[in-house]
């Protein structure tokens, strides 16, 4: 449960996404294992491409990243995070335990938005549950 905050000083939590890395394994093995449909993705190897124009940058990809939006409820962080952790993408918490393991990483990034000074906050039975799914969380607060 959210800590109660005056009107005023309500969060509204406009983006929410599971970002996801890897250094070694290939996008396609990682989809095979995580039913995710990404809205930007690479797997490690491949050409580095411009996301705007698709020009060559150089090189290539170190690792491999997904990231998959999901609609925030604007009205509760809890929720929100709730609905990410309760999805089919993080189900197999023995393949999570692996993947991170073996360099892999797994973030909640949440996008905020607060007129002012930023207070935070998470339940213990939402950060245990981040906890126990390998899952960090990428804070970004816009006013």
């Amino acid at each position: 449960m959210e800590r109660p905050m005056s009107k005023k000083a309500k969060l509204r939590v406009f983006s929410l996404s599971l970002r996801i890395s890897h250094p070694s394994m290939k996008l396609s093995d990682l989809l095979v294992k995580l039913p995710i449909k990404p809205e930007r993705s690479w797997s490690v190897g491949e050409p580095r491409l411009s996301p705007r124009t698709g020009a060559d940058m150089g090189g290539v990809q170190a690792r491999t990243y997904a990231v998959m939006p999901f609609v925030a409820d604007p009205e509760s962080i809890d929720a929100s995070i709730e609905k990410v952790l309760r999805s089919d993408c993080l189900a197999d918490e023995a393949f999570l335990r692996e993947f991170t393991a073996s360099g892999g990483t797994l973030a909640l990034s949440i996008g905020i938005e607060s007129p002012r000074k930023l207070e935070f906050f998470l339940s213990p039975t939402i950060s245990a549950h981040l906890g126990s799914k390998r899952v960090s969380i990428w804070l970004s607060a816009h006013s």
